[in-house]
């Protein structure tokens, strides 16, 4: 019967003990909780910025464009070889033959395909005129 009461009375001690550890820790939480949100906070969000920049870095540059990575595909060289052919090595606006570029008349911005149909010669200055204007 002793040592029943002995084991009885060593339990009630523990479960004293580790009440009181446990009611301890509680107050102390209870009074800086704001201080383990705040140290959460400052780990995470620079994490979740990364994320976003990421995210946005990744995002198509052009709508239409099949690529992944936000870059126009080339224009075949067959197209170009045709556009040339059609509009003689000149640009199309002034006449120039310095400096001219493959330029799409519906920009791959706002739908534009890269065929003969929707590019022209245009001489550099002609071009940057332009910008992506229809």
């Amino acid at each position: 019967m002793e040592s029943q009461l002995f084991k009885i009375d060593i339990w009630e001690t523990i479960k004293g003990i580790f009440g009181i550890a446990f009611s301890v820790i509680w107050l102390v939480v209870k009074k800086i909780w704001w201080v383990f949100l705040i140290l959460i906070l400052i780990r995470f969000i620079p994490i979740l910025i990364n994320r976003l920049i990421d995210k946005l870095k990744n995002r198509t540059r052009f709508k239409n464009d099949d690529n992944k990575k936000g870059k126009r595909n080339n224009i075949p060289k067959e197209v170009q070889r045709e556009v040339w052919r059609r509009d003689g090595g000149r640009c199309v606006e002034c006449g120039s033959q310095e400096n001219l570029e493959f330029d799409h008349i519906i920009p791959i911005s706002k739908g534009g395909s890269n065929t003969a149909r929707n590019i022209q010669l245009l001489c550099e200055e002609c071009n940057r005129n332009k910008s992506n204007k229809i």
